[in-house]
């Protein structure tokens, strides 16, 4: 069932698996190096912003890496201890 779906949407809207995840993959990455960015510029330690965000340290760092994937409310938690806020923009 799952592959016709996607047999579905590569061919009628020429959408591939692996595009859509790569876009995806490329997503958490901008985002986890912004966290990084901000993290740095606030000279915390990874560890302590993990804690002060309720998440372990190991998991926080994959988010940085972007290789963990998380919702809205995470990223808020984040953004909070960091001095900033999430928001939409257009590209």
């Amino acid at each position: 069932m799952i592959y016709a779906v996607f047999c579905d949407l590569q061919m009628n809207v020429g959408i591939t698996f692996a595009s859509w995840t790569s876009d995806k993959m490329e997503e958490r990455i901008r985002i986890g190096h912004r966290i990084k960015q901000l993290r740095e510029e606030k000279n915390m330690p990874a560890k302590d912003v993990a804690a002060l965000a309720g998440l372990h340290a190991a998991n926080f760092s994959r988010i940085e890496a972007g290789k963990f994937s998380v919702g809205l409310d995470i990223i808020s938690k984040i953004a909070n201890v960091l001095g900033a806020r999430v928001e939409i923009v257009k590209q």
